[in-house]
C-alpha cells in the first residue's frame, strides 16, 4: 500500500518537475518575441508584446516633437533678433549702401568722361576751317579711301558715317552720290555760323525739275516731293574745342 502510494507521489512529483522544465524552455524560447514568462510556481504569465514597443514609439515621437518645438522656437528668435538690428540700424545700412553705390557711379561717369576727352584730343583729322575740312573729305572720297574720309568725321556720328559710306560702297562700288552731294552744297551753298563761331552750316535751297523720291537711312519710309517745289541740301560742321579742328556733324 505504502510502494503504490511512493509510487504515485514520486510520479506526480516528476511530472511537475517535467511541467516547469517544459514551461521554463518555453518562456526563454518566447522571450526575444515578447512572449510569456513563468512565475515561481512555473505557471506561464502572458506579457504583452506591444507594452515596451509601444512605450518606445510613443518616446521617440516625443522627442521629435521637442526637437520641431525648439528649431520653430529658435527661427524666431533669430528673426526677432535681426528685425531689431534692422531697426536699429536698418538706415544707416541703406544709407551706406546708397552712398557706396553713388560714388562708385560717379567714379565710373569720371572715367568714361576722361576717355571720351582723350579720344577727342587725339582727333585731329580735319582742317582749321570748314572749308578745308570739306575739301579734303571729298579728296578722301575720290580716292576711295573709306578710312580717310570718315576721319573727317565728328567722333559722336563716325560709326553711322563708316555703315553709310561702306553701304553704298556695296551698291554702288564707289562713293560718287556723296562725292556729288557734297560738291554740290558746298559750292552753290550759302555758308552760316552760330553766334560762338563753333558751328558753320551750308545750305543749299533749290527747286525739283521733276519729282523725287528719298529714302531714309535705317528706316524703311520713303519721302516723295513733287516736282516744282523746293528743296534744301545741306552740310553742318562743328569745332573741336580740345584740337580747334573742324569736323563733319551732318549728313552721315
Amino acid at each position: 500500500m505504502w510502494i503504490a502510494t511512493f509510487g504515485k507521489t514520486y510520479r506526480v512529483i516528476h511530472i511537475d518537475r517535467y511541467k516547469r522544465c517544459y514551461n521554463k524552455k518555453m518562456n526563454n524560447a518566447r522571450a526575444p518575441f515578447g512572449g510569456g514568462d513563468t512565475d515561481k510556481h512555473g505557471e506561464t504569465k502572458q506579457i504583452d508584446a506591444n507594452e515596451d514597443g509601444g512605450n518606445s514609439n510613443g518616446d521617440k515621437g516625443v522627442s521629435r516633437m521637442r526637437k520641431v518645438v525648439a528649431y520653430v522656437v529658435a527661427t524666431a528668435l533669430l528673426a526677432v533678433a535681426f528685425l531689431y538690428f534692422l531697426g536699429l540700424y536698418g538706415d544707416d545700412w541703406i544709407g551706406k549702401y546708397r552712398a557706396w553705390k553713388m560714388d562708385r557711379l560717379e567714379k565710373r561717369l569720371e572715367e568714361n568722361n576722361r576717355e571720351v576727352e582723350q579720344a577727342y584730343m587725339n582727333d585731329t583729322a580735319g582742317g582749321e576751317t570748314p572749308e578745308e575740312t570739306i575739301e579734303m573729305f571729298l579728296v578722301a572720297l575720290r580716292d576711295g579711301d573709306l578710312e580717310r574720309a570718315t576721319s573727317y568725321y565728328e567722333l559722336s556720328v563716325r560709326e553711322r558715317a563708316i555703315d553709310g559710306l561702306e553701304d553704298e560702297y556695296d551698291e554702288q562700288g564707289n562713293f560718287d552720290r556723296t562725292t556729288a552731294y557734297f560738291e554740290e552744297v558746298f559750292e552753290k551753298g550759302e555758308k552760316g555760323c552760330n553766334e560762338e563761331g563753333d558751328g558753320c552750316t551750308f545750305e543749299y535751297v533749290y527747286t525739283l525739275d521733276e519729282e523725287r523720291s528719298f529714302s531714309v537711312r535705317g528706316r524703311n519710309d520713303v519721302i516723295t516731293i513733287p516736282k516744282g517745289e523746293q528743296s534744301v541740301k545741306s552740310l553742318s560742321l562743328s569745332e573741336n574745342e580740345y584740337t580747334d579742328i573742324w569736323k563733319i556733324d551732318f549728313p552721315y
